[in-house]
């Protein structure tokens, strides 16, 4: 069954399509979003996943740079902090300084 929670960009170089990894997002699912290149024929090609790391529990995207290949090239974990609460600590990916982590 297709996943209807998605939408589709017009790129110059085609369309990029953004879609619901799953049909109903549970926390322990790995909620996130799919970012794909359609081409012509309507085949997709995945470029990137962004996610809920349900173990880790930040949000990490995952970079696909070749189309054939089924891991990912790059993970970035992303440090999600409010502008005013960035004070120049050194944090981990779930944003939390050394000292919030018993260091």
């Amino acid at each position: 069954m297709e996943n209807t929670r998605r939408f589709d960009v017009q790129t110059p170089l085609g369309v990029l399509r953004i879609r619901a990894k799953h049909d109903t997002d549970s926390p322990a699912d790995f909620p996130g979003v799919y970012v794909d290149f359609v081409w012509p024929d309507g085949e997709y090609t995945l470029l990137a996943c962004v996610e809920y790391d349900s173990v880790s529990k930040f949000i990490q995207t995952c970079v696909y740079k070749n189309s054939w290949e089924d891991e990912p090239a790059e993970v970035v974990e992303h440090i999600i902090l409010k502008e005013e609460e960035d004070d120049g600590k050194d944090r981990d990916a779930a944003g939390r300084t050394g000292e919030e982590n018993g260091k």
